[in-house]
């Protein structure tokens, strides 16, 4: 069975008051994140590892999301 990774960047979806550049900056936090997670399950280190990695990461670290 191979791996899959989803990402939860909070309820509801971007207000259409977002400005262009901080819009952005969400794609920017949730896209590194994910990086992160793949990189991680594509070395095989177990799931539970991968989750702990992109939540330590913590996307909120770019002000973004507050986890």
């Amino acid at each position: 069975m191979g791996w899959a990774i989803a990402l939860h960047g909070g309820a509801g979806d971007f207000p259409l008051s977002m400005s262009p550049e901080c819009r952005q900056l969400c794609e920017d936090a949730l896209g590194h994140c994910l990086h992160i997670g793949v990189e991680a399950l594509q070395a095989g280190k177990p799931a539970l590892d991968v989750v702990e990695l992109v939540v330590i990461y913590e996307p909120h670290a770019d002000y973004v999301f507050i986890s």
